[in-house]
């Protein structure tokens, strides 16, 4: 009764333990498709052997269009009327599909949201943390929003007939924030929704993974997106107040994107960025957040660069010890 959606590049090395996380599943009606989008490793020979061995493995190898072209041709591919999607470095607990499944049953819900754990070879830890396990109705949207859960499209189930009916896509124009577009395009027609605080997703940090490399014009990206959300939301104090909190991430996310390939003109950019007046109205109530805020609010910019440097050469460092992790 579930397609689960993976779109696969370069991913040799993880591709077999996604793979075998939704064989092992306790909930064994599903069908697992799988859009190598222009592979030049051994993805898809390694894809293409399980589906051999397994008839509800169905491989389909395309160009190279990214991971939201490949996952519009796996829902244009699936016949259940539920969908998933897991990507192809990732591995879902044992028991997603039949609580998922289950939980959408017994509420009559329309959409299934749980957590994702952060997997390093030292350690392994919740992503975000949310209130009690509860089904929401469509006014409780900002308070989900505020989680972080909608900002990837795994560890849901979606109802594929409201897909359909909305004629729902990922937004191939966009490579930051697609996600949560998506998410929020579907949060658009749900009656109502179960966020179940469990971590069900097991999120391995696969330093060639996308979200590790630099991206181009990644400040005005990340404008759009909290923008998107603010519309989404009609412009509410709310909103307003979400967006305010956001900055500050965006402070931080602007560096890690300029450590991830440094150059000079890049440092140039990154410094133009941060004196933006965008960020003239931030609001930080995360503590975690405050020193940096301090920093950035009395202009002690090279300070602030710094700070963040050393936060992203220990992000880094864990990163790099994750490679042959296994769930």
């Amino acid at each position: 009764m579930i397609s689960v959606i993976m779109p696969a590049y370069n991913c040799k090395e993880y591709i077999a333990q996604s793979i075998e996380s939704i064989l092992n599943q306790t909930y064994q009606e599903f069908e697992l498709i799988i859009i190598d989008d222009g592979s030049k490793d051994e993805t898809l020979s390694i894809a293409t052997e399980y589906s051999k061995k397994d008839g509800r493995i169905k491989v389909y190898s395309i160009e190279n269009g990214g991971p939201s072209n490949a996952r519009n041709v796996g829902m244009s591919k699936a016949s259940y009327p539920y969908l998933c999607f897991i990507d192809s470095d990732d591995c879902y607990d044992k028991h997603f599909l039949q609580i998922a499944y289950d939980s959408m049953m017994q509420h009559d819900a329309d959409y299934f949201i749980a957590l994702v754990m952060a997997a390093f070879k030292d350690s392994k830890k919740p992503l975000l943390s949310i209130y009690d396990t509860k089904i929401m109705q469509d006014q409780e949207y900002i308070e989900v929003i505020k989680t972080g859960v909608l900002n990837s499209p795994v560890v849901k189930l979606y109802k594929k007939a409201l897909i359909d009916k909305h004629c729902l896509q990922f937004d191939t124009s966009l490579d930051i924030g697609e996600d949560l577009k998506f998410n929020l395009s579907y949060l658009k027609h749900v009656n109502t929704f179960l966020v179940y605080n469990e971590v069900l997703y097991e999120y391995i940090q696969n330093p060639n993974s996308i979200t590790n490399r630099y991206k181009t014009e990644y400040f005005r990206k990340r404008k759009t997106s909290l923008a998107y959300v603010e519309s989404f939301l009609n412009g509410s104090d709310e909103a307003k107040e979400f967006v305010a909190e956001n900055k500050v991430k965006l402070l931080y996310a602007l560096c890690l994107n300029y450590f991830s390939q440094p150059t000079k003109e890049r440092y140039r950019n990154l410094k133009k960025d941060l004196r933006n007046q965008y960020f003239k109205d931030i609001k930080v109530n995360d503590f975690k957040y405050k020193s940096m805020y301090y920093l950035y609010k009395y202009n002690l910019s090279s300070l602030f660069i710094c700070l963040n440097y050393c936060i992203y050469l220990l992000r880094k460092k864990r990163i790099l010890k994750t490679v042959g992790t296994s769930i």
